[in-house]
Parts: C-alpha cells; structure tokens; sequence
C-alpha cells in the first residue's frame, strides 16, 4: 500500500508555486515511506500476538488456564495493546511529516 503510494508521487509530481515546475520526491520522503511499511508490518506483528493472546483469554475463561497464566496473558496483552498504540502514533507522525 505505501509502495503505491511512493510510486504514485513520482508518477504525479507536485505542482510548485512556479509555473510549470514540478517538486521530485526526495530521499526524506523515501524514508519516511520505507519507515511507514516498517510500521505496517510491525503493527500486524503485533495484531496478530495479540489475537493469539485474546484466544488463549477465551481458553483461559474456560478453566484451561491456572489464574497466574490468565494474568499473564492479561499483561502480554496490554502491554501489546499498548505498543501498537505507540506504532500508530508514530505511524501518524510519519505520515503528516510525508505530507
């Protein structure tokens, strides 16, 4: 998704303020996007942790689970909570830096 959205600015260059001239996609710009696919991929890393945990809670409220197993994937889960809170906003930052 972000790959089309790079190779969609070089296709279609900015229009400057100067009449006819065109602004290329810098090399901050590619990092920006390389960083935001790093992100994407890390983001579903963590989703999918994430949805194990909440199926080994289900199993754990079933009564598969002792009560320090249950609490330790309520933590692993709001710690992972937390980190994809984290990659979003930075995922935010980089996509208003891009624009």
């Amino acid at each position: 998704m972000k790959a089309a959205l790079k190779d969609q600015q070089r296709e279609e260059p900015k229009e400057s303020d100067d009449l006819g001239d065109y602004v290329e996609v810098s090399d901050e710009d590619d990092e920006v996007v390389a960083k935001l696919e790093d992100l994407d991929d890390l983001v579903a890393e963590k989703d999918e942790r994430l949805e194990k945990i909440e199926k080994l809670l289900e199993e754990a409220t079933k009564g598969e689970k002792s009560e320090d197993e249950l609490n330790e994937l309520r933590v692993t889960a709001e710690t992972l909570e937390k980190e994809i809170g984290s990659l979003n906003e930075r995922q935010t930052r980089l996509e208003d830096r891009l624009n």
